[in-house]
């Protein structure tokens, strides 16, 4: 498989209800940072892990403790950052 140049992230399920994770490809290895934000913008999670290069997956229990809402969940490693909607049910 050729490797990622960029940072590609999939929430899933999406809506989540208990339990969300997300499928990461890295194109290098390094630690990423998961924030997860409110609609009002403000940090509700944040987590911090050690991706290998390639496709591995992050979990983030602490995800269930949610209220029913959408969320924003930024991801960031290195000098690459994207966000994703998600949806907790």
């Amino acid at each position: 498989a050729e490797a990622a140049v960029r940072l590609v992230a999939t929430p899933a399920p999406n809506p989540f209800g208990t339990h969300l994770r997300v499928a990461l490809i890295a194109p290098a290895a390094g630690p990423a940072t998961f924030t997860l934000h409110d609609a009002l913008g403000r940090t509700v999670l944040t987590r911090t892990a050690a991706l290998p290069a390639g496709a591995s997956t992050v979990e983030l229990p602490q995800a269930a403790e949610l209220p029913v809402g959408v969320y924003l969940l930024r991801v960031q490693q290195g000098a690459q950052q994207l966000t994703r909607r998600v949806v907790r049910q």
